[in-house]
């Protein structure tokens, strides 16, 4: 693209106004949620599919951008959907 990466992630940052990682993170922890909803799929194929390199990782992440681990938002989601 002709420009370093530093400079990528400078003019993204000031653009949008969230680094390239975080907005990464943010993009693969909204298609997980998509994915448990879904419910095809157990949490270690959902982690991989959706870039993150162990389920731990992946657990860690979700938890700290959720709030609660991968595994309880899937119960209380499927809670919701059996009502």
């Amino acid at each position: 693209m002709g420009v370093t990466a530093n400079h990528l992630s400078y003019v993204f940052k000031t653009q949008l106004g969230v680094t390239i990682h975080n907005y990464l993170k943010h993009v693969r922890i909204e298609q997980a949620k998509l994915r448990i909803f879904q419910g095809s799929q157990n949490l270690t194929e959902i982690a991989e599919d959706v870039g993150f390199s162990s389920i731990h990782l992946f657990s860690r992440t979700f938890k700290a951008n959720v709030g609660v681990m991968p595994s309880k938002f899937a119960a209380i989601d499927s809670t919701s959907i059996n009502k």
